[in-house]
């Protein structure tokens, strides 16, 4: 509406100026034809301005709304930047924290005294250590593999007994350890004293390892050699071992009484060669294995008066293990095993 009013302002100043171009002279009246003629023209002007006038839009509202251009955002002018000058700053090298490792423990010193004893005596043990904060005692005994642990010092000294049941030797075990658990240790074998001795004489490399396991027994006994072994019969185990000239060995319980056969009659020697009777009798003529293998008796049996005594095994509980003298003195080591054959040898004495 403003630009209409704007625009019907400017076609009055039109007029106006229509007006102004035909200048009034005042000097003298104008004619009546002059005047009619001026006011024509002037209506015709007018005319030919309302046509133009009127071929207008009636609302400016209807025109299309000119986009106003964004305003133009002054660019900052950059203003050189000065680089600066390096200056050196000295660096102190840091070293990297140490890693701290523990000391290891060490065993200074570890004695026991004295080194071999009886069963059911005492011992005393002592020990120094460096860098230990703690320390066992472990002991370890031959009989039946016990074991028993006690806290110490890092260094001192303490009595200790050996069981009396204890055999062969009896074992102690210092060992040290530093706050982070590292550990080192140190050893000693007590030899223990037998209580009983062999009724031969045991060599004397053996002794620390052999040990009987009670006194040695006298038994009534008889033995009958073979071709190829010997047969001994002990009264008091009412057993008989086979000994095979190959090591083999075989044990039977004597189970013959008398009156009751001994042997198969259809056996008959070869001259020169004996058949069994009794108790040998009866099991080599029921055993054809232990027959054939045996083969005949090259004499009679004899009597006689046999020792024998059982031993502790090494690192282990009372065994089976038999020493026997046998009919010509010689000592037969006996080890009867759980399943037959076992295995026996001579003993040197």
């Amino acid at each position: 509406m403003k630009r209409f009013g704007f625009f019907a302002l400017f076609c009055g100043c039109l007029l106006l100026v229509g007006c102004s171009s035909a200048p009034v002279s005042f000097d003298r009246t104008p004619t009546p034809d002059v005047m009619l003629a001026t006011i024509a023209a002037l209506q015709a002007e007018n005319a030919q301005l309302a046509t133009q006038v009127a071929g207008l839009p009636a609302t400016i509202e209807n025109r299309p709304t000119a986009t106003p251009l964004p305003s133009v955002t002054p660019t900052a002018t950059s203003t050189p930047t000065a680089t600066p000058t390096a200056t050196f700053t000295r660096v102190v090298a840091r070293r990297p924290a140490a890693t701290i490792t523990p000391v290891r423990p060490q065993i200074l010193s570890f004695a026991v005294d004295p080194r071999s004893a009886d069963s059911g005596q005492s011992v005393t043990l002592q020990w120094t250590t460096l860098n230990a904060t703690r320390a066992v005692v472990q002991q370890y005994g031959a009989l039946d593999g016990s074991y028993a642990e006690i806290s110490v010092a890092p260094s001192g000294s303490v009595v200790q007994w050996i069981p009396d049941r204890e055999r062969l030797y009896h074992t102690f075990t210092l060992v040290a350890y530093n706050a982070a658990g590292d550990s080192t240790s140190s050893s000693f074998d007590v030899s223990i004293h037998c209580p009983y001795t062999y009724f031969y004489a045991l060599p004397q490399d053996d002794y620390q390892w052999n040990c009987p396991a009670g006194p040695a027994l006298t038994s009534g006994a008889a033995e009958q050699y073979f071709e190829n072994g010997r047969m001994i019969w002990v009264e008091s185990e009412k057993r008989i071992y086979v000994l095979l000239n190959d090591s083999g060995l075989y044990t039977y319980a004597d189970t013959w009484i008398a009156g009751q056969p001994d042997g198969d009659p259809s056996l008959t020697p070869p001259p020169g060669r004996y058949k069994p009777v009794r108790g040998f009798g009866k099991v080599w003529s029921a055993d054809p294995y232990i027959r054939s293998r045996l083969g005949w008796a090259m004499a009679q049996e004899q009597g006689y008066q046999a020792q024998l005594q059982r031993s502790w095994l090494c690192c282990g509980s009372p065994s089976n293990a038999l020493y026997l003298r046998e009919f010509d003195n010689r000592v037969a080591h006996l080890w009867p095993g759980q399943t037959p054959p076992g295995y026996w040898e001579f003993t040197l004495f």
